[in-house]
């Protein structure tokens, strides 16, 4: 069941909506300003925040701000609910993923958190599955990758170029990006360097691999194609990945990739 952190000091307003959310199968919990929700957001681990701007102690501002500091929820989705709609365009330049206005109709609310919770529906579990995204050129290592990760019950999807690794990403959302780093047409680095640079990105798990039939190596194009690999490997890495496994090899990518498909 989805959790969701209400943090508004005016009472009335919060029951009202923990009221409707509980009714509408979400687990809901409270705090009264920034810093308690902040507390809680560490410790409970929400999966979508519900937030005021003004408050006392810290504001919905500067808790929103703190909230995209801290890695536990650095990619948490905040909805901003305010009586103040000229907010919005402050709230949009840093970020914020969706803003409903005080007083909200009921349906519009729910619509929104049902669209920030995609893939959680509300009265379900959780299927627990890990989004996994295959970024490779040669079909049959991924088509290998894809059947393996889909055996260690993963949804994973599948794309060949580094323009369709920055759309599917942001489509699918994954928690692991699996990359090859020979990506055609955009460049592995700049992938993972605009990936980075988008807030709901932030964190994700990069995993680069190479692939070349072993048999080649001897050749001087195959010598060349090494060292590019190494280049961009180090590139890929300086901008922001988390992790390179060398060569992909089907006996033992799964094993390698185990500790990223843990949350």
């Amino acid at each position: 069941m989805p959790k969701i952190l209400i943090v508004d000091d005016e009472k009335e307003i919060t029951q009202v909506l923990r009221f409707m959310l509980e009714d509408a199968g979400y687990a809901v919990s409270t705090a009264a300003h920034g810093e308690e929700g902040l507390e809680k957001a560490l410790s409970e681990t929400p999966d979508l925040i519900i937030s005021d701007i003004l408050m006392p102690v810290m504001d919905g501002f500067a808790f929103y701000k703190e909230l995209r500091r801290q890695p536990t929820t650095a990619t948490t989705p905040v909805l901003i609910l305010t009586a103040r709609g000229q907010m919005e365009d402050a709230f949009k330049a840093v970020g914020v993923d969706e803003f409903v206005e005080k007083p909200s109709e009921a349906r519009e609310l729910l619509d929104k958190v049902g669209r920030l919770l995609k893939g959680k529906p509300a009265g379900g579990p959780d299927t627990g599955k890990v989004k996994v995204l295959i970024a490779g050129r040669d079909k049959i290592a991924v088509s290998q990758m894809q059947a393996q990760l889909q055996t260690a019950s993963c949804e994973v999807k599948t794309v060949a170029s580094g323009p369709d690794v920055i759309t599917e990403t942001a489509r699918f959302e994954p928690q692991v990006l699996v990359m090859d780093v020979l990506i055609s047409i955009v460049e592995s680095p700049e992938v993972v360097r605009i990936l980075r640079l988008l807030p709901k990105f932030r964190f994700l798990k990069i995993i680069l691999y190479n692939y070349y039939q072993v048999l080649d190596l001897g050749s001087e194009v195959m010598q060349g194609e090494v060292i590019r690999i190494d280049a961009l490997k180090d590139k890929c890495l300086a901008a922001g990945a988390t992790e390179y496994l060398g060569r992909y090899n089907d006996k033992y990518f799964l094993q390698q990739l185990a500790p990223f498909l843990r949350s």
